[in-house]
């Protein structure tokens, strides 16, 4: 009896310990809350981003039932963004969140829907311009993954713009425009910089050296379609061509500037399909630019602040000329292309899908996209 009687006292002055030890001070002995990372706080920023837009779209759909049609792919596209974004995170297991948090569905309190086709669709477009420029501006905070992610769905939303807004090749036109410059101030920083930090320097070379490739089939790819192309078409082949020869001279630049010899252009490249008509023309542009913003995404990986911009403002430009010879936007531009019929651009093999007389020539001579090497 006195055995067991001692043996309960025991039991419980061990189980008091701790309470008794922790008692005095409370909640802080757990100590401090880990501060949140700064990747997670990129992450929660483009959700509630993404979160918004989704309101918006529903906020609009509401008052004009007749968009339906041209806007439920969009809206579609976001909540797509939104998913990827939230497996990004790892969370207690709760209820499946709201789609549109009271914090966010409030800060469109203040502007009301616009009740007509087209003010509607504007109104859009401008969020749509916004919520890309506000993904752009946390790419420096982000971890090269998650910047890939912030970037692609920062061209998404553009494209999405673009399909919104009354002129589309013009806004192609003016963000393709753009690359040269940003590509001149990339290569003057990489000059200066390729000296002190090989490491970064090998890195930034290996994704500019991809990049590069990619323009080269490009403009090899350009001078097929167009010749399979008439009037605006083939204007429009024309212009794109002349952007990826820009932009295959800037990035040699570029490359140069940091010590490395560029990687040349093939004389020829494999097709990934028979190109005999003006419809296939345009599926090869389309293509053609959905495996340049591939390359781009390479390039937003990488540490340096101004190349990783460069790089999600080239991706973004060659998903806006993908969406407009596609007619339609990708959830995911770079991160997804969808696959052709046999695999992608890459040095031929002697066989009847390399080009035969009617095409261009080699890469090298760059011929307009408008008929034969000379015509």
């Amino acid at each position: 009896m006195v055995r067991e009687a001692t043996r309960r006292g025991v039991l419980a002055a061990v189980v008091s310990l701790p309470l008794v030890a922790t008692g005095c001070k409370g909640i802080g002995a757990l100590g401090t809350p880990p501060r949140q990372q700064p990747d997670v706080t990129v992450v929660r920023d483009a959700i509630d981003g993404e979160t918004l837009m989704i309101s918006r779209y529903n906020a609009v759909l509401a008052a004009v039932p007749a968009l339906a049609g041209s806007l439920g792919p969009l809206l579609q596209q976001h909540r797509e963004h939104l998913a990827r974004l939230r497996a990004r995170l790892i969370e207690p297991d709760t209820a499946s969140p709201p789609e549109h948090p009271p914090a966010v569905a409030s800060s469109t309190a203040g502007s009301p829907v616009p009740g007509t086709p087209a003010a509607a669709r504007a109104y859009l477009r401008h969020a749509e311009q916004a919520a890309a420029q506000a993904l752009l501006g946390r790419l420096t905070a982000a971890p090269p993954s998650i910047a890939q992610l912030l970037a692609s769905i920062a061209a998404s939303e553009a494209t999405h713009a673009l399909l919104l807004g009354p002129g589309r090749r013009a806004e192609q036109q003016r963000m393709s425009a753009s690359i040269p410059p940003l590509a001149a101030g990339a290569a003057a920083r990489g000059a200066g910089q390729a000296a002190g930090r090989p490491a970064a320097t090998a890195a930034a070379a290996g994704a500019l050296q991809a990049a590069l490739a990619a323009e080269h089939a490009a403009v090899y790819g350009y001078g097929v379609a167009g010749a399979h192309l008439s009037g605006a078409r083939q204007k429009a082949a024309a212009q794109d061509w002349q952007i990826h020869e820009a932009s295959r001279d800037a990035l040699a630049a570029m490359i140069t500037a940091r010590g490395a010899q560029p990687v040349a252009a093939a004389a020829a490249y494999r097709l990934p399909f028979r190109v005999n008509s003006a419809r296939a023309a345009v599926s090869l542009a389309a293509f053609l630019e959905d495996r340049v913003a591939t390359a781009y995404l390479g390039v937003v990986a990488l540490g340096e602040t101004r190349l990783r911009l460069f790089g999600a403002r080239a991706l973004e430009s060659a998903a806006l000329r993908a969406a407009g010879w596609r007619g339609r936007t990708l959830a995911f531009p770079g991160l997804e292309a969808p696959a052709p019929s046999q695999p992608a651009l890459r040095a031929p093999t002697p066989g009847p899908s390399t080009p035969g007389p009617s095409s261009p020539g080699p890469a090298s001579q760059s011929p307009p996209p408008t008929g034969p090497a000379g015509a």
